[in-house]
Order: C-alpha cells, then sequence, then structure tokens
C-alpha cells in the first residue's frame, strides 16, 4: 500500500553499495527469511481475504502464482479496510515486525504503523486509497511483491494527486501473507557525500529467487531518510526491480 503523502513517479533504480555484501553475510549465518516448517490452516479472522498457505503438493510455478493472487487480494483487502474506515481491519494485514515508511519515516512493528495511519481513519482526516496492478512471487510462495497506483485526498476534501507504491508480502508461522515492507514507488534522489545508508531489514524468499532490503539513509548521527529495494536472482546474483527512498536535507 501506498506512502501516506502523494508519492512521485518511479525512475531507474541505483544500486546500494551496501546490498551485495549484506546478503552475504546474512546467507552464511543463516539469517535469511523464509516460510514456516509448518503453518497453521487459517482461521475466520478479521480479514478472510488474507488467504492461507499454497498446498506443499503443488509445482513451484503454481505455488508462485497462487501466492501472486493471494498478495493481490489482500492488498485490496487492506485498501477496502482504509475505505471503511476499519482500522483493525487494516492491522490484521501488518506483520508484527512490519516497517511502513512515510513522510515521518519508518514505522515498526504493528502498534506504530496503525498509530503512523490513524489520521486515514478520522472523520474529516486525508484518505487514501489504491489497487495493486502487478504481483510477483517466489516459487516458494512465502515472499511476494506487489506494485500498484494509489490516490491521495488531503484533509477536507480538494484535487487527489495519484502515485505509486510498492509492498513486500512475507508468509507468516500461521500460514498467512502479511506486509512486511512497505513504501512509495518514489525515487531516491541522489545523496550528498558523506550520506550513508543504514540496513533494517533483509529478507529472502525460502528458495532464494527474491530479495527484499530496507534501510534508513543516515547523515552522521541523523536519520535523514529511508531506502527500500526489492530485486530477483539472476544467475549467480541479483537484479532490482525496484529502489525507493526518501532523503530529507537539514533544515
Amino acid at each position: 500500500m501506498p506512502h501516506p503523502t502523494a508519492p512521485a513517479p518511479s525512475s531507474r533504480p541505483r544500486p546500494w553499495r551496501w546490498a551485495s555484501a549484506l546478503a552475504l553475510l546474512l546467507v552464511a549465518a543463516g539469517c535469511a527469511a523464509g516460510p514456516p516448517s509448518s503453518p497453521g490452516s487459517p482461521g475466520g479472522g478479521a480479514s478472510p481475504s488474507l488467504g492461507g498457505a499454497p498446498s506443499g503438493g503443488t509445482s513451484g510455478d503454481d505455488r508462485s502464482a497462487s501466492a501472486a493472487l493471494e498478495a493481490s487480494d489482500a492488498d485490496r483487502a487492506m485498501a477496502a479496510a482504509v475505505a471503511a474506515g476499519d482500522l483493525e481491519a487494516f492491522v490484521a494485514h501488518v506483520a508484527a515486525d512490519g516497517i511502513f515508511f512515510g513522510a515521518g519515516g519508518a514505522a515498526a512493528g504493528r502498534a506504530a504503523v496503525a498509530s503512523s495511519w490513524a489520521r486515514f481513519f478520522a472523520p474529516g482526516g486525508p484518505r487514501l486509497a489504491w489497487k495493486p496492478d502487478r504481483a510477483l512471487a517466489s516459487a516458494s510462495g512465502d515472499l511476494v511483491f506487489t506494485w500498484g497506483s494509489s490516490s491521495f485526498t488531503p484533509p477536507g476534501g480538494g484535487p487527489p494527486s495519484a502515485g505509486r507504491y510498492l509492498t513486500a508480502w512475507r508468509r507468516d508461522a500461521d500460514g498467512l501473507l502479511r506486509v512486511a515492507l512497505d513504501g512509495s514507488d518514489e525515487p531516491l534522489p541522489e545523496l550528498p557525500p558523506g550520506v550513508t545508508h543504514h540496513p533494517l531489514r533483509t529478507i529472502f524468499s525460502a528458495d532464494g529467487a527474491l530479495l527484499a532490503e530496507a534501510g534508513l539513509v543516515v547523515d552522521g548521527t541523523r536519520e535523514a531518510g529511508h531506502s527500500l529495494r526489492l530485486s530477483q536472482r539472476e544467475g549467480p546474483g541479483f537484479v532490482t526491480l525496484s529502489e525507493t527512498g526518501a532523503w530529507r536535507p537539514p533544515r
């Protein structure tokens, strides 16, 4: 789902210098995120469209297609929850350790995400609508990326602003896909010398085909923005699908 401000169009991604080294270190350390070994069956929760884990007896292509559809349905259900003013249903789609990037920085964890998005559920507050138009899932079915279009309407009405967003969905231990990383599809601008990236989260699919990375942009000791990258394996390495972020210059 989209960044809770009017996003800008995306551009050609630029590589992160720390990403490849970090990915190799995490693989070597066994820190890559994967699917649960024995996912449970989904229950009748607040958001039934979340769906369940693809069947283990299907082929990789079938699991990928099923997971892509599942994430797209969950993405639309989140948008419907916002439109209906149902914060509880919205938060049910957020991973316990999910990170959402917005104008105020990173919101980490369900409680922080709920707090940062509360204004979209308040009477007279801004409104945010979106819908996915692309999904890519790993053959293991435990990591899915969705992209889509969004529309932000300021408080009290006014002309809406169109934008783009991207989301990384990770399968939780109960078998459901939930949002692990989210932000607008806004390109990270060229950064001044001395600005660095501080990694926050690196997620690999169980089959090693997809990789999602999130980090902070740090200017000295100041948190000055964020970065979010989605990649797909090609041969021995990864090819960047989307690289986005924000930079907040000093005041």
